[in-house]
């Protein structure tokens, strides 16, 4: 039950960010249409990350980013795929967002995705959701050691991105690997 009435406000804080989003300006005359919100008007989604004035008072900052890159550059990966991924891999770039001190990373990557018109497939199981594929690229689309990792503060967690509480100043990075991390950084260790 407890656990119920978290998600319960977990999904009312994210219709009232989607609300209070696409209610308010933030590009000024002459600006250019945030290119990750494409309607370039809101309050939570913004192109600079050192802004400060778009997040709402008692919220959380924490930065966005989807990095494809090491896919694009992979002669592996299918055409077909690789002209769909945007910004030569870069999909989202560090896009400000605002966070509810409830809010778990992947309640705050899936708005982002959402309010940035990217596609992505979580599927749900026993130990949280996991994520299959970010705008049009899969797990294994670069051969068997492919996939989606999630790294915060430089650091990947050994948990689920479920749960994990999203804190001000977080940098929430989902990278590819095309080889099981070595390509990124990652060494995996037994916990």
């Amino acid at each position: 039950m407890k656990h119920n009435l978290k998600r319960l406000t977990a999904v009312i804080i994210c219709v009232i960010m989607l609300v209070v989003c696409f209610g308010c300006n933030t590009t000024s005359p002459g600006d250019s249409p945030n290119p990750t919100n494409p309607g370039g008007s809101t309050t939570i989604v913004t192109k600079d990350p050192n802004a400060t004035e778009y997040i709402p008072e008692g919220m959380y900052s924490c930065l966005v980013t989807i990095d494809a890159s090491t896919a694009f550059n992979n002669p592996g990966l299918d055409d077909a795929i690789r002209n769909e991924l945007r910004n030569n891999g870069m999909i989202l770039n560090k896009v400000k967002m605002a966070s509810a001190a409830t809010q778990s990373v992947t309640e705050i990557f899936t708005v982002a995705c959402s309010l940035s018109n990217i596609v992505v497939d979580i599927e749900s199981g026993d130990f949280g959701s996991f994520i299959k594929g970010i705008g049009g690229l899969y797990n294994g689309d670069c051969g068997e050691s492919s996939y989606w990792l999630l790294r915060i503060n430089g650091e990947y967690p050994g948990v689920g991105a479920d749960s994990i509480t999203v804190n001000d100043g977080d940098e929430i990075v989902w990278i590819y690997t095309c080889d099981g991390g070595a390509d990124i950084g990652y060494i995996w260790q037994d916990q």
